[in-house]
């Protein structure tokens, strides 16, 4: 009787399907039997130790953490706005509408000048009487 037959009678009869199912499966618990059924002792406290400060020595130290800074009277509204890029992107912005208030460009003189009346309200609503 060979080895695989000594495994195969060994597991019971339905496992035959799975080992024919998933050939990789049945070479992994054939070698976890055979790792299961040797005898050996486990590993002494002095190899553990030796493990552990072999371990300790590769790990990298961990950087320093630099200090915090201190926190202005305004220094959340950068962050509050989406950081620096969010903060320039509002003042240039800003700028902008300025610069077009102060001076603004001959094609918008034309709608400039006239005035505009736009009803927010339906006409019926206007009549009721309180």
């Amino acid at each position: 009787m060979s080895e695989t037959d000594t495994t195969r009678a060994a597991s019971g009869p339905g496992d035959a399907a799975a080992e024919e199912a998933a050939p990789g499966e049945a070479a992994l618990d054939r070698l976890l039997a055979d790792v299961a059924a040797r005898e050996g002792a486990p590993p002494g406290g002095d190899f553990l130790a030796r493990l552990e400060a072999d371990a300790l020595a590769a790990m990298p130290g961990s950087a320093p953490r630099p200090a915090p800074r201190a926190a202005g009277e305004g220094a959340g509204w950068a962050d509050l706005l989406g950081g620096w890029l969010g903060f320039g992107s509002l003042g240039v912005a800003a700028l902008t509408g300025l610069l077009i208030g102060i001076a603004p460009p001959a094609a918008l003189q034309g709608y400039l000048d006239d005035t505009v009346a736009i009803g927010l309200l339906p006409d019926d609503v206007a009549l009721v009487e309180d």
